[in-house]
């Protein structure tokens, strides 16, 4: 988990973990990683940065637990989504991962695709996802600087035949990365360069489409938020 977390904490979010910082701060140490840890009970600090304390002003946070310790209550989970959205709920074994960001503060540093930035799409509003079914998304052109960068996608997907969905990402035709998804909704980032400023559409493909009618199952992919940031 720690891994995860360090290769997927792309605005050095803090982190709040309630019963296992001491198990925690082991392994990032490990990884001579210095997170930002927020110390107390979890719904407190939760309700402090919902209420927009100068202290708790924060563009995301983590929520990160272990063994017996349970997430926010469905109630805080709720007020939570009005001002914050969730792009990782990743289930390792034993332990678990949630990030929480704001788009409106993020999207400040940031290129954002959501849910409704695609062609020919129809959104999911439950699931706050966009659905690949079979082929392959496009994004709605975005205006790109040369440079280089870093992205971030926000997805989950489907089994079938003790396979989850698979997919590749490319922008403007050009391979960006490819990855498994699996049941929870989880981060994959991956970097890429711009030799020239130009527009830039992201396909993201579905390699590995297969149903299986005996079975009831339908490998399937959903696709939650790209984030796109410059980093040099």
């Amino acid at each position: 988990m720690a891994t995860y977390v360090i290769d997927n904490n792309f605005e050095n979010f803090p982190m709040v973990n309630e019963m296992n910082e001491w198990q925690q701060h082991y392994y990032f140490k490990i990884h001579h990683y210095k997170p930002v840890n927020l110390h107390g009970v979890k719904s407190d600090i939760v309700d402090s940065i919902l209420s927009r304390s100068p202290r708790y002003d924060f563009n995301g946070f983590w929520i990160i637990g272990g063994h017996m310790d349970q997430p926010i209550s469905v109630a805080q989970r709720a007020f939570v989504d009005t001002s914050f959205l969730l792009v990782s709920n990743k289930q390792f074994c034993g332990a678990w991962a949630d990030l929480y960001i704001s788009l409106n503060k993020v999207k400040k540093n940031a290129i954002i695709i959501a849910d409704t930035d695609y062609a020919s799409v129809t959104p999911l509003p439950d699931d706050k996802s966009v659905p690949i079914w079979t082929g392959a998304i496009y994004s709605k052109p975005v205006k790109l600087a040369a440079g280089k960068y870093e992205l971030t996608i926000s997805s989950h997907g489907s089994i079938s035949d003790k396979e989850y969905a698979r997919l590749a990402i490319s922008a403007n035709d050009k391979p960006i990365g490819v990855f498994y998804t699996d049941q929870s909704l989880g981060l994959n980032s991956f970097f890429f360069e711009m030799p020239i400023g130009k527009e830039v559409a992201f396909k993201i493909a579905l390699t590995n489409d297969r149903s299986d009618k005996e079975m009831g199952t339908d490998r399937n992919a959903f696709v939650r938020l790209l984030i796109i940031r410059k980093i040099q």
